[in-house]
């Protein structure tokens, strides 16, 4: 008797832990309108979804997902069919006004790079506890807290979002968009020239302006010889001494956003500007990087055991990467013209 006893009570407690285990459940049940929820219903042969926010506000899919647009308290409930018997218990779900979030900045138009002040004010339901807040700027990058600090480095325009992150409790993390709130002026000024090294005086070199500008963009050039000229380009310059000369391009946008570029060139004997180390380690390549100015160059490592694919007395390459096979001061040569 004691045994028959034990079984029938092993029995129903199963059958109980069987049905408490499929009833009907909601993704979330509290949240800041407009609110997604999903519902999930055990099986069954029908199916019908009562929402409580309205007479038209029903489902007859298993797992239906619904919105709930209007702030309030309403009563989710699962039929076997319209009109019919409620499957498991009421699901109560609370939705709360949307979050009111503001955001100002001290600087909205401007020269990129521009440094931007962001703050904000929120109007929310003392229900909702805010965890963090977070900011992206609209050009990959991001940071929290009620108020941010950003630099922008290019110009351009930038839709700023803020979202608040809630208590997990409280659904309210949607994002609030502005669109196009910084709109940042500039150019990246840039110019090529016809060639970068003369070996004879007079020399002359023709600059291109390829500026991608607003129209309206003024041009100032300094070729660094003493000689300036306004105005787009292209310009044909003559130098008459021998030297390195740095002529620079700064624009000017209708804004006022100022930016320049600087390019090097050389006229006359080249002159050798080394920039690889002194000190290398045995078997670690290196790269023999100089800032030399000149149309060709031509690297001899005579006498000094490398690791190249090439004829050691003859490497055609500005910056050859060497791997040197013995320790020891190492003697090589390099000629620019």
């Amino acid at each position: 008797m004691k045994e028959m006893f034990f079984r029938t009570r092993l029995v129903c407690c199963l059958m109980f832990l069987s049905i408490s285990a499929f009833t009907q459940t909601a993704s979330v049940t509290a949240g800041c309108a407009e609110l997604s929820v999903e519902f999930n219903a055990p099986p069954a042969e029908n199916y019908y979804w009562v929402f409580g926010d309205g007479p038209s506000s029903v489902s007859n899919l298993q797992n239906p997902v619904h919105s709930y647009v209007q702030p309030g308290n309403y009563t989710a409930q699962l039929f076997d069919q319209e009109n019919g018997s409620q499957i498991g218990e009421d699901i109560m779900i609370t939705v709360y006004p949307p979050i009111m979030f503001e955001i100002d900045a001290d600087f909205r138009t401007g020269c990129a790079p521009l440094e931007v002040n962001f703050t904000s004010t929120l109007d929310i339901h003392p229900d909702i506890q805010v965890v963090d807040i977070v900011w992206t700027f609209g050009d990959g990058n991001s940071a929290s807290g009620q108020n941010a600090n950003y630099t922008y480095a290019e110009d351009g325009t930038y839709t700023v979002s803020v979202k608040v992150i809630t208590d997990a409790s409280i659904k309210c993390d949607e994002p609030v968009i502005f669109e196009d709130y910084i709109v940042l002026e500039g150019q990246k000024t840039n110019f090529f020239i016809d060639k970068y090294s003369s070996c004879t005086t007079p020399a002359t070199f023709t600059f291109t302006n390829t500026t991608e500008a607003v129209d309206g963009t003024t041009y100032l050039w300094d070729f660094g010889n003493g000689q300036t000229v306004s105005g787009a380009g292209p310009h044909t310059i003559t130098y008459n001494q021998e030297g390195l000369f740095s002529p620079m391009l700064t624009s000017t946008s209708p804004g006022g956003c100022v930016s320049s570029k600087i390019r090097n060139i050389s006229i006359g004997s080249p002159i050798i500007v080394p920039e690889y180390p002194d000190t290398v380690c045995l078997g670690a390549p290196t790269l023999m990087y100089h800032t030399t100015i000149a149309q060709s160059f031509l690297w001899d490592f005579s006498g000094v055991s490398i690791d190249s694919i090439m004829s050691p007395d003859s490497i055609p390459i500005k910056w050859p990467e060497i791997t040197f096979l013995e320790t020891g001061l190492q003697t090589f040569d390099l000629t620019a013209f």
